[in-house]
């Protein structure tokens, strides 16, 4: 996937997002969010480190997809 444009201060953040987005947990009531352990593992494997700048960037991310889901969902 090609990334939008982005300061290069978000290239590697996007790279990750990107490498992570096989790993939601799914309940009963559908994807519930991010699974952060195999987050971290893979920006270990990519080494990119995961400062709590980093983490609060793929959160919010994440609550955007969220949310993004749930008015999908809501729609139908």
């Amino acid at each position: 996937m090609a990334p939008p444009e982005l300061a290069a201060e978000f290239a590697e953040l996007w790279e990750l997002w990107v490498a992570v987005q096989t790993q939601w947990r799914v309940a009963f009531g559908g994807v519930v969010g991010l699974d952060y352990g195999a987050v971290c593992a893979t920006a270990e494997m990519m080494l990119i480190e995961v400062t709590p700048v980093v983490f609060a960037r793929l959160q919010r991310l994440e609550g955007a997809t969220l949310q993004r889901q749930a008015e999908r969902t809501a729609k139908d």
